[in-house]
């Protein structure tokens, strides 16, 4: 996923990263088709999320980015979350429903639900997301709807200022917009070598956090690293026994093919051991939600 250089404070490279419009959905769409094809017991889910990334996409082209721009707010967190929702999303969202050729039971049933809304309960809906209450809603809708949103937030970190992100005022979370992150990379090449960077679930913009330290409580004397043990250790679960909680992290020094979405996607059985072990996650994928399940 290919990123633009936002910050630096005399330290030789960028502390935040804002995301490239025209390939972060592509590079997305690119890996999840790649890992179909491998992950067999994952392929139809991470095909089916393939093509809404796709859309994603070309929805983030199509609309002008000019008006795909939250209202800002005061304060660290220029995109916040509690921010007044912008009209726009409404229109990326009957693009992308539009958009999306998927027929099939159950995200057919989705599109053809969401489709049959009011304004009102969409926007509803989408304010039950961004504030961390997706409990109400189907969890396919909250995947569409969360796609949306990240289309609209993402344009809109793009084209922030670089000097309004600074993640020393959000701890825990994206400097552009608070959210929570789906995991971290430690990125290969150029001036960020080997330096660790957390993904945005949101707008999907990264900021650099020293490595072993933890993401949710910033201890750093009881980190320990699990993966599982048929992989090669590309992709292993930063845990903290400070605090109980964990992250995944993923090296791109080892594999230049990773994305933090992607990846994150195709490795759920380390999720679960982590579960197992009595570690509980910090962040989320938007395409995970925790919504309630229709008979």
């Amino acid at each position: 996923m290919a990123l633009n250089a936002a910050s630096s404070d005399g330290t030789g490279y960028a502390r935040v990263l804002q995301p490239d419009l025209a390939t972060v959905f592509s590079a997305r769409a690119q890996r999840l088709r790649a890992l179909s094809s491998t992950e067999s017991g994952l392929s139809p889910f991470l095909a089916l999320l393939a093509k809404i990334v796709d859309v994603q996409q070309s929805v983030c082209s199509t609309l002008a980015t000019g008006v795909l721009q939250p209202t800002l707010r005061a304060g660290p967190v220029p995109l916040g979350a509690d921010a007044p929702l912008p009209d726009i999303w409404l229109t990326a969202l009957r693009a992308l429903l539009n958009a999306l050729q998927v027929p099939d039971e159950p995200i057919g049933a989705c599109i053809a639900r969401l489709g049959q809304q009011p304004p009102e309960a969409l926007q509803d809906f989408a304010v039950a997301l961004l504030s961390g209450n997706p409990n109400q809603l189907d969890r396919g809708d909250a995947a569409l709807l969360a796609a949306a949103l990240q289309v609209v937030w993402t344009a809109a970190a793009a084209q922030l200022d670089p000097v309004a992100l600074d993640p020393d005022q959000s701890p825990r979370g994206c400097p552009a917009c608070g959210s929570a992150p789906v995991s971290s990379v430690l990125l290969a090449g150029g001036n960020t070598q080997g330096l660790r960077y957390l993904c945005c679930s949101l707008c999907s913009t990264q900021w650099n956090l020293p490595r072993i330290r933890c993401v949710w409580c910033g201890a750093s004397g009881r980190i320990g690293y699990y993966h599982i043990q048929e992989t090669d250790a590309a992709v292993r679960a930063e845990a903290c026994d400070d605090c109980e909680t964990y992250t995944k992290i993923l090296d791109q020094e080892k594999q230049p093919a990773l994305e933090p979405f992607a990846d994150d996607l195709a490795t759920l059985g380390l999720d679960v051991m982590m579960a197992e072990a009595g570690y509980a996650r910090f962040g989320l994928n938007p395409f995970l939600l925790p919504g309630a399940e229709r008979e």
